[in-house]
């Protein structure tokens, strides 16, 4: 999901209205659900971090959206990342942060795909006291020209 803020033009679509519905639900937005980010949407997001203990800056990004989703946030993407870098060293990182799938790009001919990588990122998910336990881990390999 894009990182939502008060802009000119406002930002608008699908993931705008996805979000008005949640503040709206949580009491924090009570405006026309109109899926444009205009000063109301940014009023209800910067309530909503601040009664969730997150910066009060009206910018919904990867921080707000995180805390969203625990609080039953339900979006029309999942929050994910996609690396062509082992992500072993971050797996408990990742997965405090709420990511819910972790895609790594192979970019060599032959290349062995390295489980320990993905155990070690599904492992995390279940140390981490925030999570949902629904990491996913795949990997995409393609053959060099």
């Amino acid at each position: 999901m894009r990182t939502l803020r008060l802009q000119l033009p406002p930002m608008s679509g699908s993931d705008v209205s996805a979000w008005q519905r949640f503040l709206a639900g949580k009491n924090f937005y009570r405006d026309v659900l109109d899926g444009a980010y205009g000063p109301l949407s940014d009023q209800g997001t910067r309530d909503y971090q601040a009664a969730r203990g997150l910066a009060a800056d009206g910018v919904a990004g990867f921080e707000t959206f995180s805390q969203a989703l625990r609080d039953g946030f339900e979006s029309i993407a999942l929050p994910g990342m996609d690396a062509a870098v082992d992500c072993s060293a971050f797996a408990s990182c990742i997965a405090n942060a709420g990511m819910k799938f972790v895609v790594r790009y192979y970019r060599v001919s032959n290349q062995i795909h390295y489980a320990s990588e993905a155990v070690a990122l599904s492992a995390a998910i279940y140390k981490s006291p925030s999570s949902t336990k629904t990491l996913m881990t795949t990997s995409i390999s393609s053959v060099q020209n």
